[in-house]
């Protein structure tokens, strides 16, 4: 659905507000450690800040939850 979690306490927070499982879908996740902001991309499309103050001390592991049968994802880079 788009939703936003992370482990500081967001708890289905919107963020898109649309569906990205679609065939082909590129989520493109961006990590800026100078304004500790994570932000991401669909399609190319820069969809805007969706974490600050991320603080990165050597534990930042991205996580995805899919809950679509038979969908796959791969993790690129």
């Amino acid at each position: 659905g788009g939703t936003l979690y992370s482990q500081a306490g967001d708890s289905n927070r919107q963020y898109l507000g649309f569906s990205c499982n679609q065939n082909g879908t590129i989520i493109t996740a961006i990590f800026d450690p100078n304004h500790k902001t994570i932000s991401f991309e669909i399609n190319g499309i820069n969809k805007g800040i969706a974490f600050q103050n991320v603080q990165d001390d050597g534990d930042l592991v991205p996580a995805f939850d899919i809950h679509d049968q038979n969908l796959e994802f791969e993790i690129v880079e």
